[in-house]
């Protein structure tokens, strides 16, 4: 996976950068803010939300593919937690990701 920013990978007990504990959330990348661009995220799972990327604020996804990833609530690709986010996805293809 490549990005032009710093990404924090999900791992269980993980911390995202205002040190809270991740939750279980995001199954390939956890953010606050999150902008990834002609990225491949494919096979991630979460027991939580997000089965491929998680933010908390802003997402941007550009020119990227997000499939066959699962969440085990909500966002089978994408999770964006804050409802007050901008979410951006422009040529971005979702194929096969589930969730619940």
């Amino acid at each position: 996976m490549t990005s032009k920013g710093s990404l924090l990978a999900a791992v269980p007990g993980a911390q995202d950068d205002d040190g809270e504990d991740n939750g279980g959330n995001g199954g390939a990348v956890l953010a606050d803010s999150l902008a990834l661009e002609r990225v491949t995220v494919t096979g991630s799972d979460s027991v939580h939300n997000g089965g491929a990327l998680y933010a908390e604020a802003d997402v941007s996804v550009i020119d990227s593919d997000l499939s066959d990833n699962y969440a085990e609530f909500d966002g089978a690709a994408l999770y964006a937690w804050s409802p007050d986010a901008t979410i951006s996805v422009i040529g971005t293809s979702f194929y096969d990701n589930d969730a619940g």
